[in-house]
């Protein structure tokens, strides 16, 4: 006797196992380690509007790192809580580059903070023109 229809959900059922032990490859990495894996770290650029309006916020990225050390994607967990701030560090952690190994999965914390400047300030410096000071990287 071929039943046909007990096969699917086997397969089905095989299939999300597979899938939610993918997410066991992810993990948090200490900066010590972040350092050693990576071999290129772009660093954000601080947005202009983010600057101007004084916005801040903390996100956490999962690079996707094939064997030879590229970022083949970047996944937002946890929003910065702006847009423009999240597309900045996407953009900037596709750039990463990481020595060869395993394909694995990095979460990277990312920090977005206005340091050394007063209240009211808008982010454009003493002059206007707006000239980023390296802390506000």
């Amino acid at each position: 006797m071929n039943r046909p229809y007990l096969m699917l959900p086997t397969f089905c059922a095989v299939i999300v196992l597979c899938a939610s032990g993918f997410n066991a490859l992810a993990r948090p990495y200490s900066d010590a380690e972040t350092k050693a894996t990576f071999i290129r770290m772009v660093q954000p650029v601080y947005p202009l509007e983010a600057r101007r309006s004084r916005k801040e916020g903390t996100g956490v990225f999962r690079l996707y790192v094939d064997e030879r050390g590229k970022v083949t994607d970047v996944a937002v967990l946890k929003s910065t809580g702006d847009k423009a701030l999240d597309f900045e560090g996407v953009r900037a952690l596709q750039q990463w580059l990481a020595r060869k190994g395993i394909r694995r999965e990095v979460d990277v914390p990312l920090h977005f903070t206005l340091q050394g400047a007063p209240a009211g300030d808008n982010g454009m410096g003493k002059d206007g023109l707006g000239i980023m000071k390296s802390h506000d990287r």
